[in-house]
């Protein structure tokens, strides 16, 4: 299987069940601006997603084709830095 238990995922389709749009995990994500899932868990060849990374039984199923890696992008963040400054 292509990602463990942690890994942050970013869900891009669904195979079966409602589609990824309508599952109460990924909508919990979105509510709190955060985009991206944890994966929790494994059934048979599937994933159990999850908005935090409290793994428990209860999740959105995936595929493994139905996931893909998460990748933060830092180029959003803005730092503040002036020269004088204590680092902490």
């Amino acid at each position: 299987m292509k990602f463990k238990i942690g890994d942050k995922v970013v869900p891009i389709s669904k195979s079966f069940g409602k589609p990824f749009e309508e599952c109460c995990y990924w909508k919990m994500s979105k509510e709190e601006n955060q985009n991206f899932l944890y994966i929790c868990g494994t059934y048979k060849k599937d994933y159990i997603c999850r908005n935090t990374n409290e793994c428990e039984s209860e999740g959105n199923y995936y595929s493994e084709t139905d996931l893909m890696y998460y990748k933060h992008n830092l180029s959003k963040l803005t730092l503040e830095f002036n020269f004088g400054n204590e680092v902490l």
